[in-house]
């Protein structure tokens, strides 16, 4: 999942003809706004569990995010070094359990280069859209290796990492969704935060005395402080846009795998008459200057906020140890106006 949110970031950033995609995917990750790759759940145990071998459990309910699925993928991992059979060629098939132990559906089969130790791929979309619509029919998915004479083999000779095997190299299942609704950053608990009131004191003193603003603030997981470095002082200046880089760690934030940080920006300054065409104001905010002028202590100044702002891709953890992949809009200040 990391280098998918690598090559998505790259993607966005440097066009799509600067970096090679990963294989099947390309398109797909274009279209979609988040990607959930699901931990195989075999071993744990619930109801109707066979533990037959290259039984595979994938519990795609705890996606609570009801959006068209574009594509499942089953990704599974073949190494050579446990492989004891010969031959260069294998057939893998992946079956949805629709009994345990007595009715199985094919869903996809393919005759895979067993010579080189490398992920395979497998859809299983038909099975995932059966299962977020009737969970109850999940029962989870089994893989079965052939020689191609079609005799069986055992999974464990033929390569196939497990969910025994070692974790980067464990079966698991990637989803890719599309809503086209803005979507919520992830709820993150944030304990033990100073008061609103004693915040906006330090913030004041801070702007006032120093171009660096430090925030002390006692967050539940980090027990950090918070910096936040400001390009300029802002107190007096026209309206604009300023630095400011946020760390996730720094603010108790430790699910988030990726990005460390960004930078976020923030609008500062002030919004007096007259609003020329670098403030970007509204029609209201220059109708609003001018009244505040005639009753500066009934209208208030227009406000100097963003007018602008770019999404953010960012892989997180969910509560269900998920890992997920989206973007959020309206995470960066791009441009500031008075509003």
């Amino acid at each position: 999942m990391l280098d998918l949110y690598e090559y998505s970031v790259n993607t966005e950033r440097h066009g799509m003809n600067n970096f090679t995609s990963p294989k099947n995917i390309s398109n797909i990750v274009d279209d979609a706004d988040t990607v959930v790759s699901f931990l195989n759940n075999a071993y744990i145990p619930r109801p109707n569990t066979s533990d037959e071998a290259g039984e595979m459990f994938f519990d795609v309910s705890s996606n609570d995010v009801v959006e068209k699925v574009l594509a499942t993928a089953l990704q599974v991992y073949l190494d050579t070094t446990y492989k004891t059979v010969t031959m260069e060629k294998l057939r893998i098939s992946i079956y949805k359990i629709v009994v345990p132990k007595k009715k199985y559906k094919l869903l996809t089969s393919k005759l895979i280069n067993a010579s080189v130790s490398q992920w395979h791929e497998f859809n299983v979309l038909e099975a995932s859209l059966s299962w977020i619509e009737f969970s109850e029919t999940n029962n989870g998915i089994l893989l079965v290796c052939e020689n191609q004479q079609k005799e069986t083999i055992p999974i464990e000779d033929c390569g196939i990492v497990d969910f025994k095997g070692r974790e980067q190299f464990r079966p698991f299942l990637v989803s890719f969704y599309q809503s086209g609704k803005e979507k919520e950053f992830p709820a993150i608990k944030i304990r033990d935060i100073e008061s609103t009131s004693n915040l906006h004191e330090r913030l004041r003193r801070s702007m006032q005395e120093s171009i660096f603003v430090e925030v002390a603030g006692q967050f539940a997981a980090a027990q950090k402080k918070m910096r936040l470095n400001i390009s300029q002082n802002i107190h007096g200046s026209r309206c604009d846009k300023h630095s400011l880089y946020i760390r996730f760690k720094d603010i108790g934030w430790n699910l988030i795998i990726a990005p460390e940080g960004y930078e976020a920006n923030y609008c500062g300054g002030e919004c007096s008459f007259p609003l020329d065409n670098n403030a970007s104001a509204t029609n209201h905010a220059t109708i609003q200057t001018l009244v505040h002028m005639m009753f500066p202590e009934i209208i208030p100044k227009p406000c100097c906020a963003p007018n602008k702002l770019k999404r953010l891709k960012v892989l997180f953890e969910d509560e269900r140890h998920n890992v997920v992949l989206s973007h959020f809009p309206n995470m960066i200040v791009q441009h500031c106006g008075c509003q």
